[in-house]
């Protein structure tokens, strides 16, 4: 499956071509592995904070008795024209044994689904959460619906 925004990793993008000292340009990302067979929230849930150079990848997974984890590591390539470019790598199982896949995100501020099964989706997302200031760490957005949300 390849999804908008996204393609199969092949050569690394080189350096000059990015600009890996500057913030994304879209802001904050949750990255998301979601059990949407249960519900649309269960699963595991990573907000990383790129905002500094010394932070190149993280990881999440799920952790289910009995089940087999999948699981995304991102890393943070850089930005280029405000298009902020990460290498994610993906982990799933096939039968009895897992499968990683390398995937390269153009990613542009809008929620893209990277894999999917019968039951799991592994995606990026504009944060739930939200910075002040860029370098600030992120703060929980209120829990109210703002009004011109509840109006329609």
């Amino acid at each position: 499956m390849t999804a908008v925004g996204c393609k199969k990793a092949s050569e690394p993008v080189p350096q000059s071509e990015t600009h890996r000292w500057i913030a994304p340009a879209q802001g904050a990302i949750d990255v998301y592995v979601n059990q949407f067979t249960l519900s649309p929230t269960n699963g595991s849930i990573l907000r990383p904070n790129f905002t500094g150079p010394s932070i190149t990848n993280v990881s999440t997974s799920t952790n289910q008795k009995d089940k087999p984890p999948y699981g995304a590591k991102i890393s943070y390539i850089g930005t280029k024209d405000g298009i902020d470019h990460y290498s994610v790598v993906i982990t799933y199982p096939v039968g009895e044994e897992m499968k990683s896949e390398t995937k390269e995100i153009f990613y542009r501020g809008s929620d893209i689904e990277i894999f999917r099964d019968s039951e799991y989706r592994i995606g990026i997302r504009p944060s739930t959460e939200k910075r002040t200031e860029p370098n600030q760490s992120l703060q929980t957005m209120p829990k109210t619906m703002p009004t011109y949300l509840a109006r329609r």
